[in-house]
């Protein structure tokens, strides 16, 4: 399947009606992950197991360990190699802008069915079904919104997952892709954590600290962005 193979760019609700048709799922990100990369990944298979699907997770082993910022992630159950039933699996891409992204033989040239699901404004659209919102700040955002739509209620797992997706991408809200969508639903992921805002002396999402380091934000910097 080349990459010029997408024949379908789909919304939001497009995408949740795919992801609820199919049960079996293999998600990856690009290699050399980042904190969207890795929080994207980790949310979507919290969400797909909400839903009642078989959902696994890949990584290259050469991926590991990750860098120091991330090793808090809960990533012990990634694959480093296909599992026996990856002809039966559906592959999600996150975060991946092209194919070249992650070049892993059995992912790049396999036949097997492709969701491609990113922000990148320079996505080739190598999927069956793309979703490619350029607007969103990062790919967590997006995941987010897809949980919304299949109805799946944001747990704690999911939304330190995912908060952790949006501070990285926008450079803990100072990057120009940060909007009121994007306070909004940092907000939501705080919350759902089990954040209760600054005034109440709350921490942020588990590991909020760690992903931030990278960027020497100070603890200041993360607190409840609602309203």
């Amino acid at each position: 399947m080349s990459e010029a193979a997408g024949v379908a760019t789909v919304g939001i609700e497009q995408m949740a009606a795919e992801l609820r048709s199919r049960e079996r799922f293999l998600l990856t990100a690009h290699e050399g992950p980042d904190g969207d990369a890795l929080g994207s990944l980790l949310g979507m298979h919290h969400l797909l197991g909400a839903l009642g699907k078989d959902s696994v997770m890949f990584m290259a082993a050469k991926e590991f360990p990750l860098p120091i910022e991330y090793r808090f992630l809960p990533l012990e159950e990634v694959f480093h190699e296909p599992p026996a039933d990856m002809a039966d699996r559906t592959v999600v891409f996150l975060d991946c802008g092209n194919i070249d992204r992650m070049p892993v033989e059995f992912l790049s040239e396999g036949d097997n069915f492709r969701i491609n699901i990113d922000h990148h404004h320079d996505n080739t659209l190598f999927g069956d079904v793309n979703l490619v919102e350029t607007t969103a700040s990062s790919t967590a955002e997006i995941v987010y919104e897809l949980a919304i739509a299949l109805g799946v209620t944001i747990t704690p797992e999911i939304a330190s997952a995912l908060y952790v997706g949006l501070i990285t991408d926008t450079g803990k809200f100072m990057y120009e892709n940060t909007n009121a969508d994007t306070h909004r639903i940092a907000a939501e992921l705080y919350r759902s954590a089990g954040g209760q805002g600054p005034e109440a002396g709350a921490p942020p999402p588990s590991g909020a600290r760690e992903a931030g380091a990278k960027e020497g934000v100070g603890d200041a910097e993360f607190e409840d962005t609602g309203t």
